[in-house]
């Protein structure tokens, strides 16, 4: 159990640099609401770069990424919010918003990328 806890260790590094790139770029273009398409395409684009498969447009703007697993009995379903709210971003972060009213202040934005 040991070292399949550390190769699923190493799997969850090498993915750091590239969540934090993506968790950056989304703080910095957000979308309110219904208006997530931006960031849906990022999602399905980085789900299939995983080899997951994509269903894009569900409940509007919705993603839903489907994961075979051969031979499971069962499944696990993940939720995560994509939107940002109608506030205006104070601080002073290199990744601050650069849009006028929106940001994403809701203490969970780190949730979207993978």
């Amino acid at each position: 159990m040991k070292e399949v806890t550390n190769q699923i260790i190493q799997v969850c590094k090498s993915f750091f640099e590239d969540t934090v790139r993506i968790r950056q770029d989304f703080h910095m273009h957000p979308e309110i609401g219904y208006e997530v398409q931006r960031t849906a395409d990022i999602v399905g684009t980085e789900l299939r770069k995983l080899g997951i498969k994509v269903r894009k447009g569900i409940g509007k703007t919705g993603v839903v990424g489907d994961m075979e697993v051969p031979g499971a009995t069962r499944r696990i379903a993940l939720r995560a919010d994509m939107d940002a709210l109608p506030i205006q971003e104070l601080g002073t972060a290199p990744y601050r918003s650069t849009v006028d009213g929106k940001g994403h202040m809701c203490g969970h934005d780190v949730h979207t990328p993978l």
